[in-house]
């Protein structure tokens, strides 16, 4: 018996915090309507952990396949940040970067043999951006580590 064919997920809207915080309530659209979707406050964290997985996942599947993993355009919408910081992680060659959002955290693990080449490149941007006027901001091709060689990468394919 052939698994049923999914139903694609064409946006969310209407979020709205619900009973006082304890969770958030939003639309999902899809191919075949509306519903209404209520997710803990205390589960959003890891159902953006299970979908940040999941793009992994499709990632390894399209650079396995020789394809692209990411749009020609820059269509990341920032998530407001409240705080910065690196956690041990369960294994000494790992380190967890975790940022603390509204209400909950998320950690991105790293390899602590980057965390010297991140924090370089770290200090770098930091003393660009708060340049403010002063100077022109740098290009950002200069910082290439083992964590952004892929992006860098990708900006390359793109200006030329």
């Amino acid at each position: 018996m052939a698994a049923p064919q999914p139903v694609q997920i064409l946006s969310l809207k209407d979020a709205e915090a619900f009973n006082e915080g304890a969770g958030i309530a939003f639309t999902m659209v899809t191919g075949q309507g509306e519903g209404r979707l209520m997710v803990p406050s205390v589960d959003l964290g890891n159902i953006l952990t299970f979908f940040a997985t999941c793009a992994g996942a499709v990632g390894d599947q399209l650079a396995i396949a020789g394809k692209p993993s990411w749009p020609p355009a820059n269509d990341l919408v920032p998530i407001p940040a409240t705080g910065i910081g690196f956690q041990a992680a369960e294994t000494p060659n790992k380190t967890w970067l975790v940022m603390n959002l509204s209400g909950f955290a998320l950690a991105f693990e790293i390899p602590s043999s980057g965390l010297a080449d991140m924090a370089d490149e770290l200090g770098q941007i930091a003393r660009t951006l708060s340049a403010g006027g002063r100077k022109a901001q740098l290009d950002p091709s200069p910082c290439v580590g083992p964590h952004n060689l892929r992006l860098h990468q990708a900006r390359a394919k793109l200006r030329s």
